[in-house]
């Protein structure tokens, strides 16, 4: 008993050795990319990566516009890094993360904490707590836009 193929083995072996030139870091950079412009947009519609609206902020509340788009310093300092092992995005901004995961804001060096509602005037407060508005994260939409953004470059170098 045995298995026999017959076709063109001219043609997968050029198809093989075309893929064997595909370099990792194109394919990260065009991961990272997605993921940038997929997060860029969920400060436009104001929504998590699962496509949860955020709570929205005090200030979008009373002075107009958008959740976390105030000075849009957050949303400008998302940055996306690649290199043939990996793709990522981030930010370096300090107060990111009580934007992304939340968290009580306590004064260090007095007892209040004192600052400007546009409108409003200045209040005093003990603590402020700032609900989670996830913008960082890859949803199963994100992958798919991946895959198909991958998918588009092997096609044209394998074809």
């Amino acid at each position: 008993m045995g298995i026999s193929m017959t076709g063109d083995w001219g043609k997968l072996r050029h198809t093989l050795g075309k893929m064997a030139t595909i370099n990792p870091k194109d394919a990260h950079r065009i991961m990272a990319g997605v993921l940038l412009t997929t997060t860029q947009l969920r400060f436009r519609n104001t929504e998590d990566p699962e496509g949860n609206k955020w709570k929205k902020s005090a200030r979008a509340s009373l002075a107009g516009g958008k959740t976390l788009t105030d000075s849009a310093q957050l949303k400008k300092s998302i940055h996306a890094k690649f290199s043939a092992r990996s793709a990522s995005i981030g930010t370096n901004k300090l107060y990111a993360a009580i934007h992304q995961f939340g968290g009580v804001i306590k004064p260090k060096k007095s007892a209040w904490l004192t600052f400007e509602i546009p409108g409003v005037g200045f209040r005093r407060v003990a603590q402020v707590t700032i609900p989670a508005r996830p913008y960082l994260g890859i949803s199963d939409d994100d992958k798919a836009l991946m895959r198909q953004a991958l998918a588009r470059y092997l096609k044209g170098k394998v074809t």
